[in-house]
């Protein structure tokens, strides 16, 4: 072989790895506990997936109304997606509202993150509460054909992502690298947020 291919393959190498790597070793040194040897720093407010787990590209996401998402949705912006079954409570609605204000909060980078409601029953309709609402919401259900896969891409700890109420944080590669719990503080998850945007070139 000779020494130009094995460069090119280094590269390709490094550069698997930069795609993969980085998002997690990023958020990690912005969001994560402080060593001995590092400066003080604020904590992520919620919990780094690690490594991040890419999602498929090609996952195909239909709205209500049977039309397909954008291909490669999940990728090229920052995104906050959250689950249920169908219909929409209270506390769903909270959540609804706190993922737009969190978005909102960002200023002029605001275009750069993008929200997803996906309702995992493959019969839902968006309740007339939420698109009333939230009129700007890009929305998702779960087909016959993708409810395994797609639910299963989502369990962290054994864990539901429907019946959790849990927000997940994708990163513009298709990374599925972080979730927020119900219970933490809106204000962490923007603290978090804005700190990825300032230092991340992506998205």
């Amino acid at each position: 072989m000779s020494d130009a291919i094995k460069n090119k393959n280094r590269i390709s190498m490094v550069t698997l790895f930069a795609m993969f790597a980085l998002p997690t070793l990023l958020a990690l040194w912005l969001l994560g506990p402080g060593e001995d040897w590092m400066p003080a720093r604020d904590t992520n407010n919620g919990t780094l997936i690690a490594p991040a787990r890419p999602l498929p590209v090609d996952l195909a996401l239909s709205s209500p109304a049977g039309e397909s998402l954008p291909d490669r949705f999940l990728t090229g912006k920052w995104t906050l997606l959250y689950f249920q079954a169908a219909g929409c409570d209270e506390l769903c609605m909270e959540v609804l509202h706190r993922i737009r204000q969190i978005r909102l909060a960002q200023g002029e980078e605001t275009p750069r993150v993008q929200r997803l409601f996906v309702l995992a029953s493959p019969d839902a309709m968006l309740p007339s509460a939420v698109s009333e609402a939230y009129p700007g919401l890009d929305v998702a259900v779960v087909t016959d054909a993708t409810h395994g896969e797609l639910l299963d891409l989502f369990v962290v700890d054994g864990v539901d992502p429907v019946s959790s109420d849990r927000v997940y944080m994708i990163d513009p590669l298709g990374n599925l690298m972080m979730y927020y719990e119900p219970t933490d503080e809106p204000n962490g998850i923007l603290r978090d947020l804005r700190k990825l945007l300032k230092w991340s070139q992506i998205g």
